[in-house]
């Protein structure tokens, strides 16, 4: 209505072009000229300004078009056009002079909301104006108004270059092409029969240019329009297929095939299901897999494991395992998708159970799989039966047919870094050699980097610390059946070796004589490949994750020669460029276990305050971390439920499952480590004995209380006395056995076994020993009469703190032993009258425990008295 007609005067044509002025408006727009929640206030609008203009909403809107616009919404009468020929001649002009493009847009409101009312007034307005002027502007206005979908698409007759054109009805290179397109499942593709109607309403005949296409698509509400040329020379021909944009005429993509012949004989040559599968994959098509399109009927499996492949190819395996657990999820039974799931699950290393169901689907369809694809299925069918000879021998074969395939030599590095089978060797020193090679690996992941080094990110962060190893407290693990093995690095010649030994054996054994010859050979050539790495991917967050826990294996936390990074600064840059939740938290810890060995104790307290804060919604997944800076900071409660949350592979110790025991063995474990003392640490072994009697055959039971019970019982003895270490039959370390024998008060063979423990550590490095080792031998030196011999063996780690394992805030029980190897050397030193001592390890230990729960008062009181230089007694 206009202004005129609301104000109730008298109106001619010119509220005519008013009211087409406001359909038009809406049309381009997608909203009305004047805004307002009722009628009354878009009514009381029109009368008091005249609308915004066209291209405050549509910056595409050729301002020749929106001055005519605007003008017929103008709310004097006389500032219009007399009448709707006037109107049109304006829009004709507007649009053939202006030298610019419309573009489509959507419009801002759906028009399936708007009432049929509206578009019938809508569509009548349209005929009117629009019909009334020139094909090219009636075109151009028709781009702005027409509603199509942008994901349909319309296959139209093609073009014949050099040979005769078909009828359009009966082409049969579009009818090739439209069958192709018509297999996939969930692809909108218009009706060849409505797109023909379309043709013949528009009276569309001869060869069909590409503006004739776009239109006979906008026909029929597609987006997207797919036409091409049949060119003929000689004896053979040349089948050119283009994806278009049905509003502007944009080329997407465009795909060509060539076939011998002419006419329909070469057609029947053309393979047009990869012709349109090539066209639907776009120009950023991936090459792991260059026939996934034959794995699946879906269209939404197969275009989400196409950018599942993309991601692959960047080497982005977290990205592309959500895209193809989609895929997998639209078709279950999709070859290609199931087959990279489980390569990309198997190459996170996530447990074989989350991914053998993806293998097996993948393995039934091994028929539609390549020659490449039917090896790494072979390959993941022998990781998950932890067969990894056969593993490697897929992954070798793979290799020979490609010596540039990076996933062949990727596959090879894992299969050789995750075998622990120890088998007998005469000519080895223990008798025992390991399977693999973990040389091997090594040499096999540095050529995957050479060849593709964004692969870095494809495995866990601390492979390339399990294949080369450079730091203190490492061990190579191996088994044979039940037998457990372990193994030092140790240097031959140029070449890294392990040695398996029986754990037993292993215990008592010295280091090797090369064993600093070994890492610091580790270091030096990791070190040369992650300055190479860093070079070629600066931006690369797990490159810099890395380089960090190298150089502080190296000792070097702060400055470093040459100018290159020390660890601190390579933890600033990894920190600025990690994304990665779980990530973020590694490189949290690592911050703290920096700072504490930088003996920044207010830093390292205050980072773990803030992380267990921003963390306290966490589940399962970062448990184990968390677990253990709860334990760092004494927070007893939260330790032990992040440590129960961790799962039952940190509880169990190896033996079968007791879930009836976790939580008991997770309180006990938490509180002994901390150096609690209090009835619950000496009433909860008899407690997890007595359920033992319930869930576990009686010749299994002490077995089972043993795996359990001794390092809990171990880390406790200062409060129950080592008589409590005698509930342990068979223990497995070298500790329990001393504080056996001083409960049996044979004080001269405590400090006899002390003697040989220290005769068999000569030459390790001050921190090579874990510091909950440390406290309990301690411990053990004082009780058989020599604490200043416990106080220097406390001195040892503790005044050396940048030589710690990297565990030291990792692991639950060595990071609770800081803060409380602190304190017993406290106490240690009041004992030995060195108040000054005392003082000072009491006042690191509160800032270490400024937080800590009330199980701890009893320690934090003592410490506030020795802080203050005040006597214990």
């Amino acid at each position: 209505m206009s202004p005129e007609q609301a104000r109730d005067r008298a109106f001619d044509g010119r509220s005519d072009v008013y009211s087409l002025a406001c359909v038009l408006y809406e049309a381009i727009v997608g909203a009305p000229p004047f805004a307002g929640e009722t009628p009354q206030q878009q009514l009381s609008a029109r009368l008091k300004k005249p609308p915004p203009l066209l291209r405050e909403f549509r910056h595409d809107v050729p301002a020749r078009i929106e001055a005519v616009i605007a003008k017929a919404l103008a709310t004097s009468p006389d500032d219009r056009y007399p009448d709707a020929r006037a109107f049109s001649a304006a829009l004709a002009a507007a649009g053939g002079d202006s030298g610019e493009t419309i573009a489509p847009h959507a419009a801002r409101r759906s028009w399936s909301v708007r009432p049929w009312t509206w578009v019938a007034a809508a569509g009548v307005a349209l005929v009117i104006v629009v019909g009334a002027i020139s094909p090219p502007v009636r075109e151009r206005i028709e781009a702005l108004t027409v509603r199509v979908d942008s994901t349909e698409l319309a296959v139209v007759p093609f073009q014949y270059i050099g040979s005769a054109a078909p009828d359009p009805a009966a082409d049969p290179a579009a009818g090739g092409v439209y069958e192709s397109l018509k297999r996939w499942d969930g692809l909108k593709l218009a009706s060849d029969v409505a797109v023909q109607d379309a043709l013949h309403r528009r009276i569309e005949v001869g060869v069909l240019p590409l503006a004739g296409a776009m239109r006979a698509a906008r026909a029929v509400h597609a987006g997207r329009v797919v036409w091409g040329r049949v060119l003929t020379d000689h004896d053979s021909s040349v089948v050119r297929v283009g994806l278009y944009d049905a509003l502007t005429g944009e080329s997407l993509h465009e795909v060509t095939q060539n076939a011998p012949g002419r006419g329909a004989d070469a057609l029947r040559a053309v393979d047009f299901r990869t012709l349109v599968a090539a066209l639907l994959r776009g120009t950023s098509s991936a090459t792991i897999s260059v026939r996934a399109d034959l794995g699946t009927s879906s269209y939404a499996a197969w275009q989400r494991f196409e950018r599942a492949a993309r991601s692959l190819a960047r080497w982005n395996v977290d990205g592309a395992i959500t895209l193809l657990d989609s895929a997998v999820t639209a078709d279950p039974s999709y070859p290609q998708a199931n087959l990279w799931l489980a390569q990309a699950k198997a190459w996170r290393r996530l447990p074989s159970r989350q991914w053998t169901t993806a293998y097996i689907a993948a393995d039934r369809g091994r028929a539609v799989l390549t020659a490449r694809e039917r090896l790494l299925v072979d390959a993941l069918g022998a990781l998950s039966r932890e067969d990894y000879p056969s593993a490697c021998q897929s992954y070798t074969a793979l290799r020979d047919r490609d010596s540039l395939d990076a996933i062949g030599w990727l596959g090879l590095a894992s299969c050789q870094a995750y075998d622990r089978v120890v088998v007998p060797a005469a000519a080895s020193p223990s008798g025992w050699v390991f399977r693999s090679s973990h040389e091997g690996a090594w040499r096999s992941m540095t050529r995957v980097l050479e060849l593709a080094p964004e692969a870095f990110s494809a495995l866990p962060s601390d492979f390339l610390r399990q294949i080369a190893h450079v730091e203190y407290n490492r061990l190579r693990l191996g088994a044979t059946g039940t037998a457990a093995f372990g193994a030092m690095v140790e240097l031959r010649g140029d070449t890294i070796a392990y040695v398996p030994y029986p754990i037993a054996e292993f215990r008592v054994a010295r280091s090797p004589a090369t064993y600093d010859a070994a890492l610091r050979f580790n270091r030096d050539r990791m070190l040369a490949l992650l300055e190479s790495l860093t070079q070629r991917m600066p931006d690369n967050a797990d490159v810099f994750e890395a380089m960090t826990n190298l150089l502080e294996a190296r000792d070097e936390i702060i400055g470093t020669p040459n100018g290159r990074y020390s660890a601190l600064s390579a933890l600033e840059r990894a920190r600025a460029l990690s994304t990665d939740p779980e990530q973020r938290l590694r490189l949290a810890t690592a911050d703290v276990r920096l700072h504490l060995k930088l003996g920044d104790f207010a830093r390292a307290a205050t980072t773990t305050d803030s992380v267990l804060r921003a963390q306290r919604d966490s589940g399962a997944g970062h448990a184990s971390a968390l677990a253990a800076l709860a334990a760092f900071a004494g927070r007893t409660s939260l330790a032990t439920r992040y440590l129960r949350l961790s799962g039952p592979g940190t509880l169990r110790q190896g033996v079968e499952v007791v879930p009836a025991t976790d939580d008991a063995v997770a309180a006990l474990l938490v509180r002994a480590a901390l150096g609690v003392c209090d009835d619950s640490v000496r009433a909860l072994p008899a407690s997890i004995v007595q359920t033992l009697a319930s869930y576990v055959p009686a010749e299994d039971r002490q077995r089972v209380a043993d795996a359990l019970l001794e390092r809990p019982l171990s880390l406790a003895v200062q409060c129950t006395g080592p008589k409590a270490a005698l509930m342990v039959s068979h223990p497995s370390g070298t500790l329990l056995p001393i504080q056996q024998v001083a409960a049996r008060g044979d004080l001269a063979g405590v400090r006899r076994l002390l003697d040989s423990l220290t005769q068999s550590r000569r030459g390790m490095r001050p921190g090579g020993i874990s510091l909950d080792y440390i406290i309990q031998e301690a411990w053990l030196a004082e009780l058989a009469g020599d604490p200043r011999g416990a106080a220097v063996r406390l001195d040892v780690a503790l005044t050396a703190l940048p030589t710690l394992s990297s565990f030291i805030v990792t692991e639950t029980v060595m990071a609770a032993s800081v803060a409380r190897a602190m304190a017993y050397r406290a106490e240690l030193a009041a004992r030995l009258h060195d108040p000054s001592a005392a003082a000072l390890w009491a006042s690191r230990v509160l800032t270490v425990w400024g937080h800590a729960d009330p199980s701890l008062n009893t320690t934090l009181v003592r410490m506030r008295r020795l802080a203050a230089r005040k006597s214990l007694t």
